[in-house]
């Protein structure tokens, strides 16, 4: 039913369509080819009395395979969220929210949703390699120690050795290229999202109870765009940075 409020929008059921080919072919273009770190399948049994590895490294084996299949997994809910973010972003929104129009709701709606599920993916995504680091490390961090990605990078930065102290370097170029997506993140998931105009009251109590008005500040669906882009290129280069410092400790075993 078409509501009396001028500034409402009525979405229908034919509103919402599946990506097209050429819709799909296109978020194709634009998500890097992500693979896995093709960690192979070693019992602890076969580390342990046949190899004669230490147990600790030998469980550290095994699961370093499981996490890879976790990798996987991740990755594909990533393109999932990310074409069909820049599938219903590139269907027509504007970003000024007063002219929304009956057709433009259905591709707003879903690209809230699909953009919030992006955000989540991928720093599950990073997450996953830090577990993977943390045992290529020896870290010894619970995997669901809340601070395990900052005890880890501790322990790489740490190290003596110099492969070590430019691969820090470089995990650290990945967290300050990566601001303003963590900043979109703690928006969506700790604070007042980030895609919507926030026109709420705030008050200063350090100075003497000022009340501000809200502005409606928010990140119109163009920023959101081009950030999901932008961070899936660098979450790609980050990936390949820990990949060849994993190639480069096989290769001195």
């Amino acid at each position: 039913m078409q509501s009396d409020n001028k500034n409402s929008v009525l979405i229908k059921a034919n509103s919402y369509r599946y990506p097209t080919k050429a819709e799909r072919a296109y978020a194709n273009k634009l998500f890097p080819k992500f693979k896995s770190f093709g960690f192979e399948r070693r019992s602890v049994f076969v580390s342990f009395v046949i190899d004669k590895i230490n147990p600790v490294q030998a469980v550290a084996n095994e699961n370093l395979y499981y996490w890879d299949l976790v990798l996987v997994n991740r990755l594909g809910s990533l393109y999932l969220a990310f074409y069909n973010s820049i599938t219903n972003f590139r269907r027509g929104i504007p970003d000024d929210y007063t002219k929304i129009s009956d057709k433009d709701g259905a591709n707003l709606l879903l690209f809230h949703f699909y953009s919030e599920a992006y955000y989540h993916v991928f720093f599950s995504v990073k997450e996953i390699v830090y577990q993977i680091l943390g045992l290529l490390y020896n870290c010894n961090v619970k995997e669901d120690d809340p601070n395990l990605i900052r005890k880890v990078e501790a322990l790489i930065g740490n190290s003596m050795e110099a492969i070590d102290k430019e691969f820090y370097k470089e995990l650290l170029n990945f967290k300050n290229v990566s601001k303003e997506t963590i900043q979109i993140r703690n928006g969506f998931t700790h604070r007042y999202s980030p895609n919507l105009p926030d026109f709420r009251s705030r008050i200063d109590i350090d100075k003497n109870n000022l009340i501000y008005a809200g502005s409606g500040k928010h990140y119109r669906p163009s920023q959101i765009y081009e950030n999901i882009i932008e961070s899936t290129g660098q979450l790609y280069d980050f990936i390949e940075v820990v990949r060849k410092r994993i190639e480069a400790s096989k290769a001195n075993k």
